[in-house]
């Protein structure tokens, strides 16, 4: 049942982001790879004990979507899967994320450009110790510079952060404050 609900918020997102006939101006396609900073998780189990889980640096890879809803705004969506270990835990645990950005369209149009966006996404973290995988709510901002190496390419600097503000499964709440990423990539203009 979850899987559809992933899928169905996948297609939708994918459906709004690509522009239609007089809906945009264009659509940005990209990829990225680069580091999760160190951070802190928290696990609450009901009102018997809370304790902290202080993170390691990690790796995130992903893949983007925007499309142009004018000349300086765009909606789109975004796919992320990050590796997450923590100081205490046994082994790595995997955080992907599904979600949609709304961003800002700076700078000049031929050079470098800069768009801050807010993300708003449907976070899983699975590990080896869950009995269950967690769902929870990621609510993350961005600023992104892409820097033009042709007139339909540019390479995309991303420094963001990802949070859990609500989150868990039938076991125990997770919930983080923002974590710092940096990304490097690639994106192209359709």
């Amino acid at each position: 049942m979850r899987k559809h609900i992933l899928w169905s918020l996948f297609v939708a997102v994918l459906l709004i982001s690509f522009p239609g006939k007089g809906f945009g101006e264009g659509f940005i396609l990209g990829f990225k790879g680069g580091l999760v900073f160190p951070g802190t998780m928290t696990v609450s189990v009901e009102d018997y004990y809370e304790y902290d889980i202080d993170t390691e640096m990690g790796w995130m890879v992903g893949v983007k979507g925007d499309g142009m809803l004018g000349e300086r705004f765009s909606m789109g969506f975004f796919l992320q899967r990050a590796g997450i270990k923590g100081e205490d835990m046994s082994g790595e645990a995997a955080v992907t994320t599904i979600g949609g950005t709304l961003k800002g369209h700076f700078g000049n149009p031929d050079g470098v450009k800069f768009r801050p966006a807010l993300a708003i996404g449907y976070q899983m973290i699975s590990h080896e110790d869950f009995n269950e995988d967690t769902q929870g709510l990621d609510v993350g901002a961005i600023l992104e510079v892409a820097i033009p190496t042709s007139k339909t390419a540019a390479v995309d600097v991303e420094l963001g952060f990802i949070s859990q503000p609500v989150g868990g499964n039938d076991d125990f709440d997770l919930t983080f404050a923002p974590i710092l990423y940096l990304n490097v990539g690639y994106e192209f203009v359709l």
